[in-house]
Order: C-alpha cells, then structure tokens, then sequence
C-alpha cells in the first residue's frame, strides 16, 4: 500500500513529517547529505546562542560577508564539520546546506533574554534559510514575575518577525504557567509555527567531590507523553498555526502518535545522536509501516481516524489512575 507522508511546515511542503532537529548532527556537510537520502522532510541546523552574538554592526556585516560568500560558490575550503564555531560559519552553514539536503533547512536561533536578534536573523534569510526557528529560554530575574518574562519574549518574536519575510517558529519549554494564552499571543505577535517542546537539561551532584556539574541525557520515547498532553490542547485554539512535536520521538510509531495528536511535524535528535544519520530513514520506513498496517494511506488519513480520541486529558488520567487501581484490588490488595 502506497502511503503519502508529505506533509506542510511552516508554509513549506515537505515530503515528510520527520524532521532532524538542532544538534551537532546536522551541523556536518556529510551528515547534511545522508539526512537527506535517508527521506527527511527538513532539517534545523545547530543552534547559534546569543552570547556568541556580536553587536548588530557587526552582524550587519556578517549578513553582507554572507551575500558575498553565496556568489563565490566555492572559492574557497571551510571546515563545517565542527559543531557551531560561530554565527560566521553558521552562516556558511546554511548557505551549503540546503544544496547538501536537497531539502528545506532551518536556522536555529537560542535566545536567553537579551536584545532581540534581529541582525542574525536577517542574515540568515539572506545565507538562504528557508525559515527561522528561535529557541526561546523563559528565564526571569529575581524580581521579574512570569508576566515580564513573557513580555519580553514577545517583544524579542515581534522585532524578528519584522526583520524577517521567511517563517518563523519558536520553540518552547513545557514549563510555562499558562501555555495556552502564551501560545496565542506568540502567534499574533508573527510566529508561523510552536515548537514541542526544547528539554531543559538537569545537574549531576557528586557526593564525594560536591561538585555540581551539568549533566546532558539523551530523551526516550516515554518523554513524548508531555507533548501528547498539549498538541491536542492547542490545535483547536491555533487551526492554522504550524505545530511541530519535539523531544521523546525516536521510532516511527512515535512520530505517527505526534501527528495524530495533532502535530504537523516530528523533530528528532537523540535518535540520531545515538545511532547515527542513517536512523532516520529507519524512522521515516517505520512511520510509512505504522500508517500502512492501519490502513491509512495518509496523514490525514491517521488523523481523521483518532481525532475524536483525543479526549480531555484530566478525564483521561482519572480513567487510567481508575484502571490501574480496578487492576490493583482485582490482584489483591497485600494492605488488606
């Protein structure tokens, strides 16, 4: 059975829903070139952080060294195959990219709260983006409540959605008080798509040294479930708004649940981190398997088919808490 995977992002027609998501595997040329082959839709290309930002002189000029370097073809080597040495070789980066892939690639853009990144942003375009993903760190001072933080996050997404004509998306972290409103007022403010969300790493805490140190895991499919929870939330409030499923997506089947629970994409990183570039086109053959054995020979398809199951989620966990505990006592309660 045939199944049809294309799918739209961002105004962008890809041909799947599988997406390989910022990280040092996409910031290799090589890398670039099997994601591509392997069947992704698109790719977001490493993260530049805003404290490797210049000021905006500089960065104007960067955008202009881009233009230049985009007409010089390949005048002269540069080695891309490090993780993000800078927003110059970012730059240099997407303007490669897109023809490496064969597919649409996307800037990605970690903002922590400073000046809104609009030089970076426009040189992007002009390196040849095809949209803009901007990481969003909702992080506060002592004495600034939610509501400032989010109001300066708005302000950072107006100014680059003016700065810029291709799509922009802004990624998320799950921890936000009122996500529904926030994500509202994100898309009046010109975001195109939401991003599902970005994983806010934790510490690891030696007893013997008392040293505090940063400690990065890679996700599991078991964390997908938080963003479950809110893509069937949002996408009645956001109908037009490009929603894009992020963290715990490491099969296919995960990637099916993502888009019937109302994604239009599902980015992948750990996955590929762990095993490799070539995972994806695994991914991608699992996702065409999961949907065929149903048989649904589309997205739509698989949407249609569960949208009435994606209930409310309070009710939903009442249910499951209400089984387990039926399972519980029919097994025998060891209190009793």
């Amino acid at each position: 059975m045939a199944v049809d995977l294309t799918t739209t992002y961002l105004g962008l027609e890809l041909r799947s829903p599988v997406v390989a998501s910022a990280s040092p595997v996409t910031g290799s040329l090589a890398a670039l070139e099997q994601l591509g082959r392997a069947g992704v839709g698109a790719i977001v290309l490493p993260s530049v952080f805003q404290e490797q930002l210049a000021d905006a002189d500089e960065l104007d000029e960067t955008a202009e060294f881009a233009v230049e370097e985009a007409r010089a073809s390949h005048r002269r080597a540069v080695d891309l195959e490090a993780y993000n040495r800078g927003p110059g070789d970012a730059l240099l980066l997407v303007r490669r990219a897109r023809k490496a892939a064969g597919v649409p690639v996307i800037a990605s853009l970690n903002w922590a709260g400073g000046a809104a990144p609009t030089a970076f942003a426009r040189a992007a375009e002009i390196a040849g983006a095809d949209a803009l993903e901007l990481n969003v760190q909702l992080v506060g001072e002592p004495d600034e409540d939610a509501a400032g933080v989010e109001a300066r996050a708005l302000v950072a997404v107006r100014a680059v959605r003016e700065a810029i004509a291709i799509p922009l998306a802004v990624k998320l972290a799950p921890y936000v008080t009122a996500l529904p409103n926030l994500a509202r007022r994100l898309v009046a403010a010109g975001a195109d798509g939401l991003v599902l969300f970005h994983r806010l790493h934790g510490a690891r805490l030696d007893l013997d040294t008392g040293q505090l140190e940063p400690h990065l895991a890679l996700s599991t499919s078991a964390e997908l479930g938080l963003v479950l929870r809110w893509l069937p939330a949002l996408r009645p409030l956001l109908p037009t708004t490009s929603l894009g499923a992020c963290t715990g997506i490491h099969t296919g089947e995960d990637v099916a649940r993502a888009i019937a629970a109302g994604g239009d994409v599902a980015m992948v990183a750990a996955a590929l981190i762990e095993h490799g570039p070539a995972r994806a086109a695994g991914i991608v053959g699992e996702l065409e398997e999961a949907l065929a054995r149903r048989g649904h020979g589309s997205l739509a398809d698989l949407r249609a088919a569960v949208a009435s199951a994606c209930g409310d989620a309070r009710s939903g966990y009442l249910d499951a808490l209400q089984a387990r505990m039926a399972r519980f006592r029919a097994e025998g309660d060891p209190g009793s």
